[in-house]
């Protein structure tokens, strides 16, 4: 999918965890794989028709979020666990998305970088987001004695 949706490699890719913002349960669906398409009479056709594909594109295992919200769709910030870095996006492109980040509030977000490689992908973390790292509990630190 890189390649055909994010402009050659230069896009991101967003992971949620969808039980921190539970009003999109009722608004992703998977795509469903099939080489007949719809006709469309009016716009209540449309769900149908947008969340078809050609079998060629089975492979994908798409899902999409199909809402009535014109523009951006807010999400509860503690639901975006991973941003997911096509190989082509340069250092400078992530550190503006990382500064974004902070400055937006987000406090644990994984970055991750798509690398290639014959017959494999490799995602491999970019570590240096300063977001704080989770402590671990551990008895001689528990206050709660």
């Amino acid at each position: 999918m890189w390649a055909h949706y994010a402009d050659g490699n230069k896009g991101v890719c967003l992971e949620f965890d969808l039980s921190a913002t539970p009003d999109l349960h009722e608004k992703i669906f998977p795509v469903e794989y099939n080489d007949t398409f719809p006709v469309i009479n009016s716009v209540d056709d449309l769900p149908e028709a947008l969340l078809r594909k050609r079998t060629a594109w089975k492979y994908e295992n798409e899902w999409r979020i199909l809402t009535n919200v014109q523009g951006g769709k807010p999400f509860n910030k503690a639901s975006l666990t991973a941003i997911y870095f096509g190989c082509s996006v340069t250092k400078d492109k992530i550190d503006e998305i990382r500064n974004l980040m902070i400055a937006s509030g987000y406090t644990k977000v994984d970055f991750k970088q798509f690398s290639f490689y014959i017959n494999k992908i490799k995602f491999t973390p970019l570590d240096d987001f300063p977001f704080p790292k989770k402590k671990e509990h551990t008895p001689e630190h528990d206050t709660t004695r």
